[in-house]
């Protein structure tokens, strides 16, 4: 288990911006939602569905990282994340901030993990992790 760090989009509906944010290239989202379309019963486990669902997504990398972010985000948290949000006096085990509440520190934390804060701000209201 860890604690994982998602992003909070500014339009979570719009399949451009998780493709942003998972740096996959235009279309992935289309591609995604029709492979999950083929495979409805891809969530009952050990099914033929699943299974095969599951190869095609291993598969195909840019389908992949785009589903894997959708679930675990930008991944675990590190340490550096960690301390600065220990610093900040947020808790470290599950937490959310906005845009709105303090937009520096989200930068920093952003930063701390390791993202390339310029291409990822523009397109999120917040981040949360847990």
């Amino acid at each position: 288990m860890g604690i994982y760090l998602h992003p909070t989009p500014k339009d979570s509906q719009n399949p451009a911006t998780w493709e942003i944010l998972a740096g996959v290239p235009s279309g992935t989202s289309a591609k995604l939602a029709r492979l999950e379309a083929s495979y409805p019963n891809r969530d009952e486990i050990n099914s033929t569905d699943e299974a095969a669902f599951y190869e095609i997504l291993l598969a195909t990398p840019n389908l992949n990282r785009l589903h894997s972010f959708k679930l675990f985000g930008w991944g675990r948290i590190n340490r550096r994340f960690s301390s600065l949000a220990e610093i900040y006096g947020r808790n470290t085990s599950l937490d959310s901030l906005l845009m709105t509440e303090n937009a520096q520190l989200v930068a920093l934390l952003l930063d701390a993990q390791g993202l390339k804060i310029a291409e990822i701000l523009p397109h999120i209201s917040g981040i949360s992790w847990g």
